[in-house]
């Protein structure tokens, strides 16, 4: 991967080459102690994404959901691990996605000895079991404090819970919902058990939980954001998608047959879907956070506006942006509609260069012939996959393309994509 680096005010853009899992971009890795996606199909080991701990599942066999795991209250179960994990310090932050389905009680999502992280009565909740314990008052006291917005029963949130020492800061679907000044001191022992708290009275998670992390720092409130930046659970297609294409057969002119090409020509179509799945081509894309008190991630389509945005991943004292661009697909405007929808059979778009257009791929100032150029059309048409829905972030298709002006004859190329979802966020140059 080639990356360059350019400064736009404060802001920092990235580009990254189509090889690139761009999603992993928009992870936070740094001060990760570990991780528990918790998207396993079968088994009773939750693995560590980091490595180090795997979770042994006590009470039965895991109710796997894909994603996430359903947790029985009634009955008990939940994962644990209790030797040889690193102990927390005063700077750490805590995250999970969770769906609780009771609506009244204590339930555990994550517990770690001294802290704990929990859902009372809809509540975010802090519990500091440390020695000594501190409350909100600053004194030592019974250690809980709690978020003040509450979370929909039977939905999934997003949930996190930061301290540096001296501040705990609760967030909700990646927004900061409320700052206390309250100190925590952690154990330096530590038994991290997930779907129970585990002091005095045992409190069992009843609901569904997944992607539990732990660092050992405190992340900015635009990291808490980007790990609420969810994979798409639904059926639509809406969000950013990168699609991979190789081009390996040819159509013979004459006999109208297609016959494998001499080799292969790859391509990269970057491709926007609103919620409704009408889908754009765009010539490049940026993903950016919009400003104030309301951040959300951005697909910014258009170079001029960039300098209007914040940057979506902590570069130092910066914010860095992803640039993603096709140079494979040079677009007289910034997108073109296509004619179909995401959820049908197949999308189709016409673009026609200009002769004299400077993005024209067929102009060439060192040759006679071509110091004017052609005028050029090409048709591309995706025909996506019936079985192959884009739950997982990733759909497959067949490709084919119609180029007119090039040559006498309309010339036609076709073959496979794999275009994958690098975002899920809706917001189009807001």
């Amino acid at each position: 991967m080639r990356t360059f680096r350019r400064s736009v005010s404060r802001v920092v853009v990235f580009f990254v080459s189509s090889a690139a899992p761009l999603c992993a971009q928009l992870d936070i890795r740094d001060g990760l102690v570990f991780q528990y996606a918790l998207d396993e199909t079968e088994g009773t080991i939750a693995n560590d994404a980091i490595g180090s701990y795997p979770l042994r599942y006590w009470g039965g066999t895991p109710q796997w959901q894909q994603p996430g795991v359903f947790f029985h209250a009634a009955n008990q179960h939940f994962f644990k691990f209790s030797d040889g994990v690193p102990s927390l310090r005063e700077t750490f932050t805590m995250s999970a996605w969770v769906r609780s389905d009771n609506t009244t009680g204590w339930r555990g999502v994550l517990d770690m000895y001294s802290v704990a992280m929990l859902v009372i009565d809809g509540k975010l909740v802090l519990e500091n079991r440390g020695d000594p314990f501190f409350n909100e008052a600053g004194s030592t006291g019974f250690g809980n404090t709690d978020s003040t917005g509450t979370l929909e029963w039977g939905t999934w949130h997003h949930v996190a819970i930061s301290n540096n020492g001296s501040r705990t800061r609760f967030f909700i679907d990646g927004e900061m919902d409320r700052e206390v000044v309250h100190q925590v001191i952690p154990n330096q022992t530590v038994d991290i058990q997930v779907g129970r708290r585990d002091a005095g009275a045992i409190d069992y998670f009843h609901g569904a939980i997944r992607d539990v992390r732990v660092y050992n720092r405190e992340l900015t409130p635009s990291e808490v954001g980007i790990l609420h930046e969810p994979p798409n659970p639904d059926e639509t297609m809406a969000g950013l998608w990168v699609g991979e294409m190789e081009l390996n057969e040819v159509k013979n002119v004459t006999t109208g047959e297609w016959g494998e090409a001499g080799s292969p020509f790859y391509s990269k179509a970057i491709v926007y879907s609103d919620a409704v799945e009408n889908m754009l081509l765009l010539q490049e894309a940026t993903l950016m956070r919009t400003r104030g008190g309301d951040p959300r991630e951005a697909i910014i389509t258009q170079a001029n506006l960039v300098a209007n945005y914040d940057g979506i991943v902590p570069r130092g004292d910066k914010l860095v942006g992803v640039r993603i661009s096709s140079a494979t697909f040079p677009l007289p405007s910034d997108k073109v509609a296509f004619a179909g929808t995401g959820s049908g059979d197949e999308i189709a778009v016409s673009v026609t260069l200009p002769a004299a257009h400077p993005k024209n791929p067929f102009r060439h100032k060192y040759h006679p012939d071509l110091g004017i150029g052609r005028e050029i059309t090409r048709t591309l048409t995706i025909d996506w996959e019936d079985e192959d829905l884009p739950t997982d972030g990733q759909r497959r298709a067949v490709v084919s393309e119609r180029i007119t002006g090039l040559h006498k004859d309309t010339l036609e190329v076709r073959g496979t994509a794999v275009f994958a979802r690098v975002s899920s966020s809706q917001l189009l140059n807001p």
